[in-house]
């Protein structure tokens, strides 16, 4: 029989796994671990085609899975990310993988 344990940590398993399992969402937190930043500057980092409302519902999902933190100066939103899950799984990719941070690196420079 499975514990309530085990079922908590595979809810938040899945919650993670469904977060950053989407690629936009995934560049979201790559930029993010470097620092907060608002986030008309993050829709212009990622050159995103997509509307406000679009990147708010990526943020809200992230937000959601705890991966995210946003707060609020006058008019502006600010969002960051801290987590250190998210940090080992970009460690992870790009060790795995080789290619993560020169996506971070494209997206930063734009």
């Amino acid at each position: 029989m499975v514990s309530n344990t085990s079922k908590g940590r595979s809810v938040k398993s899945r919650k993670f796994l469904e977060a950053v399992g989407n690629p936009t969402r995934l560049l979201i937190l790559a930029i993010l671990l470097d620092g907060e930043i608002s986030v008309n500057a993050l829709s212009e980092k990622l050159g995103f085609p997509y509307t406000q409302s679009a990147l708010s519902q990526h943020l809200a999902k992230l937000r959601r899975a705890g991966l995210v933190d946003t707060r609020r100066d006058g008019h502006s939103i600010y969002c960051s990310c801290d987590s250190s899950a998210v940090r080992r799984l970009f460690t992870f990719l790009e060790e795995t993988f080789g290619e993560v941070r020169s996506d971070r690196r494209r997206a930063r420079a734009s």
